[in-house]
């Protein structure tokens, strides 16, 4: 009986020895890019979005819900002019699209857009530097040369576009979606 107890220690040694321990399983944490704006409340990105835009001289109205087809929108006009928009796109308070619009095509609306873009491109993705907003920005200029719109993928795996509507009053639009 003594030698069975010994060779039955003797075999659970050998059989313990022999098995690699296996790693314990960590669970893999989500992490949430905040810096992204789809990532965060309507309610923080519009915060987010006042931010940029008074960064670049312009000031944000109080946002109201829009609805209109069906989808539902947080809505500003800039500097209290109607020509001058901020549109967040959302579904169940996660934000889909920034969209910002200016009105009429001379001088001052130019640079009205050029600063409403650099302040949604900044607000999309808080890690993006000002030279990094120019340089989207900017690209989307060069491929918008001879069409009616533009659009740039980046890194982040946003897109980013112009748009431009001629008619009695041409619309100039960026987005980030």
């Amino acid at each position: 009986m003594k030698k069975f107890f010994i060779m039955l220690l003797m075999l659970l040694f050998v059989f313990s020895c022999g098995k690699e321990k296996q790693p314990e399983k960590v669970e893999a944490k989500e992490t949430v890019q905040e810096n992204l704006f789809k990532n965060i409340d309507v309610d923080k990105l519009s915060r987010r979005l006042e931010k940029k835009i008074e960064v670049n001289g312009m000031k944000v109205d109080s946002f109201e819900d829009l609805n209109s087809d069906g989808k539902v929108f947080y809505y500003s006009t800039i500097n209290g002019n109607k020509n001058e928009i901020i549109t967040i796109n959302y579904e169940n308070l996660t934000p889909t699209a920034i969209v910002g619009k200016v009105t009429g095509k001379d001088e001052s609306n130019m640079e009205t857009f050029r600063k409403l873009s650099l302040s949604v491109i900044m607000a999309s993705d808080t890690k993006l530097t000002d030279e990094d907003a120019q340089i989207i920005y900017e690209e989307l200029l060069n491929k918008l040369e001879n069409a009616t719109s533009s659009t740039v993928v980046t890194k982040n795996n946003l897109t980013y576009g112009i748009e431009v509507i001629f008619g009695t009053e041409d619309e100039l639009i960026i987005y980030a979606k």
